[in-house]
């Protein structure tokens, strides 16, 4: 099974949990002044974080405090996960074994 085939099913199986903890985040930053669109934006920007956050650790094998330092701690997005599986595949490919964690 390809690394994509197992990111997919990984968010497949939590997704309710990353979802109402994205859902949790996004209501405790909101207030009276929130929009419904604004929600909405925070709530999708959460679950991306979360689901990114939730691959790199599941899927790719990265420890807590590599992924707490990428992209100096503002945590990893779906593209940073992207390039990451790919340069995994790769490297699988191509056998040399190491990945670059570090961003």
């Amino acid at each position: 099974m390809s690394l994509n085939e197992k990111s997919i099913n990984t968010i497949n199986e939590y997704f309710a949990e990353l979802a109402q903890s994205a859902v949790n985040i996004a209501y405790g930053e909101s207030d009276e002044d929130t929009t419904y669109a604004e929600f909405m934006e925070k709530l999708t920007e959460y679950l991306h974080l979360l689901s990114s956050e939730h691959v790199a650790t599941e899927v790719l094998g990265m420890s807590s405090s590599a992924i707490e330092k990428f992209n100096g701690g503002k945590g990893m997005t779906v593209d940073d996960v992207q390039a990451l599986i790919e340069q995994k595949e790769d490297g699988m490919d191509e056998d040399d074994g190491e990945i670059d964690y570090e961003n």
